[in-house]
């Protein structure tokens, strides 16, 4: 866990518990489902039941530690929020493997939406769906 997100908990009022740890330790590479979490929160030496996943992840969200992305399949995924570093996702629809992508152009998509639609946008979100390169030679 960084120092950024111990401050957070900690002036929050919330304890750093070695199970809120390692929730995020498990979602800190992709975005990952409750059930991913938790098999990888059980598979360390310290014991974290689901019911104390589904609560560090809402407190997470509350906290604006982490977000819910939702790839249409109604499943959703938790990823640690980083307001530095806007992304979007390449989702692949064979094994599942997701993918952070980094595009450059963003604010230009805001700017255009904004543009044909009247809006000021606050934000947006963009995903890609396909097969991942080990699916295509698989």
């Amino acid at each position: 866990m960084d120092e950024n997100n111990k401050k957070i908990l900690k002036e929050g009022g919330y304890r750093i518990t070695p199970q809120r740890t390692q929730v995020l330790c498990a979602i800190s590479t992709n975005p990952q489902s409750v059930e991913e979490i938790y098999e990888t929160v059980s598979q360390g030496t310290i014991k974290t039941d689901l019911a104390s996943v589904y609560r560090a992840l809402t407190l997470f969200v509350k906290l604006k530690l982490v977000q819910a992305v939702n790839f249409g399949d109604g499943k959703d995924r938790y990823e640690i929020l980083n307001t530095h570093k806007h992304h979007h996702h390449a989702l692949c629809t064979r094994c599942g493997k997701i993918t952070d992508v980094e595009l450059q152009d963003g604010k230009k998509l805001e700017r255009e939406a904004s543009k044909k639609t009247n809006y000021r946008i606050t934000g947006h979100s963009l995903e890609f769906f396909g097969i991942c390169h080990n699916c295509c030679n698989a």
